[in-house]
């Protein structure tokens, strides 16, 4: 039933297709950038980072020499963090055993740092043209739709099923578009719920969600954990002139600079009482709008308080407001409350 349709599939693609930036040159690197900063992020939000990133860091050789504190300053505002650390250590690997050229061997990419069955898959066919499918959400809300499939796709085995069933579809000749069309129509037309325009498909005539009106329906999914909450208390210094922000050693937010963080959400009097004890001394203390974060599995709810000192205990912790904006890489969490702190000054 597939196979009636992926004629009309590919033409509608190469008439249709978005003109984004990693689709110019689909080298293995544009690709491997682009689809590592696509995980779990809008394309509109992505681009200008994808346009910036590849003029900091045009190739592996680049990306494996950079230093890690501008590349997090890059990185500043995609959040979760992991994913860049992951692309520099794919990089340095890429650069030192494999001369700056992605893996054409489907396993040895999979053994890269941040690469899994779809990123791999992703540029491999994309980039080589090899037979590879990359079954991501996009594809999965498609196929689950055209299938009429009640199967919940968030299930690791439903998505490997529809991998091998789009290879065998696949082949050297076809498989960059093939794979492009897929992502393209779950995208654009093949959407969730409300905004779906089964009108323009060039599935319709197979697509059984469409002929049976089923479309919101589809795809099945159970719903998720539900995440943890937790309170947190956000402490920013300033002497007046610079921030003092404590880089992360560990845990969720490892290498980035940010406030003091404490659990709970303390009263400004417990604040005081804290950093009198640590050692600082006290002007004037503000309490800021409170923000709230969504994690991959945890929410903060931020209480946050501005503390005017006479002088940080560590100056190389300091930073001017013209440093924050253009050389520290601040966690996404946290940028609500410096926006708000840096236009006041």
């Amino acid at each position: 039933m597939l196979n009636d349709v992926l004629d009309n599939l590919l033409i509608w693609f190469r008439q249709e297709k978005r003109n984004l930036p990693w689709r110019n040159n689909p080298s293995p690197y544009e690709i491997h950038v682009s689809e590592i900063m696509l995980q779990q992020t809008r394309i509109e939000t992505v681009i200008p980072y994808y346009l910036n990133f590849i003029k900091l860091f045009p190739n592996y050789d680049a990306l494996a020499n950079a230093q890690d504190e501008v590349l997090m300053k890059a990185w500043e505002g995609l959040g979760y963090y992991s994913r860049v650390m992951n692309l520099k250590k794919a990089a340095l690997i890429i650069h030192n055993e494999y001369h700056d050229e992605f893996p054409k061997d489907y396993q040895k990419a999979l053994l890269l740092p941040g690469i899994g069955v779809y990123t791999a898959g992703a540029i491999l066919s994309r980039s080589y043209h090899l037979p590879y499918a990359a079954v991501d959400g996009n594809v999965l809300r498609v196929l689950s739709r055209f299938f009429l499939d009640e199967e919940d796709i968030s299930l690791e085995k439903v998505k490997l099923k529809y991998k091998y069933e789009l290879e065998k579809y696949m082949n050297n000749e076809n498989a960059s578009d093939f794979i492009e069309s897929f992502m393209e129509l779950g995208q654009t037309l093949c959407l969730p719920s409300k905004n779906i325009q089964c009108e323009k498909c060039p599935l319709k005539t197979k697509c059984k969600a469409n002929l049976f009106s089923l479309q919101n329906e589809y795809p099945k999914k159970i719903s998720k954990t539900e995440k943890k909450i937790e309170n947190k208390t956000c402490v920013f210094l300033y002497d007046g002139v610079q921030y003092y922000l404590l880089k992360k050693e560990d845990g969720l937010l490892k290498n980035m600079f940010g406030p003091l963080i404490f659990d709970g959400h303390l009263l400004q009097k417990d604040v005081e009482t804290i950093l009198i004890q640590d050692g600082y001394k006290i002007k004037e203390i503000k309490e800021l709008k409170d923000q709230k974060h969504i994690f991959t599995h945890r929410i903060w709810f931020m209480k946050g308080y501005l503390v005017y000192i006479k002088t940080p205990k560590n100056k190389k912790d300091s930073f001017t407001k013209d440093e924050i904006n253009h050389q520290v890489a601040i966690p996404t969490c946290f940028q609500k409350f410096l926006k708000d702190l840096l236009n006041e000054f």
